[in-house]
């Protein structure tokens, strides 16, 4: 696992998107996402979603991932505080279709509790 993470920073957009959409299969595993909780790899998400510099694609794979990761509440914190609110909330405000799905699954992990709602919210989301 620590090696696809590592590769969420490759410099080759083609190799992060596989490294994305890897996690995301991954991630429907309970035992990957507890093993994945402490490891950066929320951060290594969020910076390909806040990235200028990614393809579409590679960015709804990345909200994808969060997504799943965030299936785990230790792991929701951390990405609320990690930069991907906003991000997700533009994919979310997105008139294409995959992009607004892809955002809004990882709004919708994130906003499991009263207290992640208000935060969404006050980033813009309502």
């Amino acid at each position: 696992l620590d090696k696809i993470v590592s590769l969420l920073g490759s410099e080759q957009d083609q190799v992060r998107d596989h490294a994305a959409v890897t996690l995301s299969i991954l991630l429907y595993d309970p035992r990957a996402r507890e093993a994945l909780g402490n490891s950066g790899v929320i951060i290594a998400l969020s910076e390909i979603l806040l990235s200028k510099y990614v393809s579409e694609g590679t960015r709804q794979s990345a909200a994808l991932a969060i997504a799943k990761v965030c299936w785990n509440a230790s792991s929701q914190v951390k990405a609320l505080t990690s930069g991907a609110v906003m991000p997700l909330i533009r994919m979310v405000l997105d008139s294409r279709e995959r992009h607004w799905f892809c955002g809004a699954e990882a709004l919708m992990s994130l906003s499991t509790s009263e207290a992640n709602r208000k935060v969404i919210g006050g980033a813009g989301a309502l």
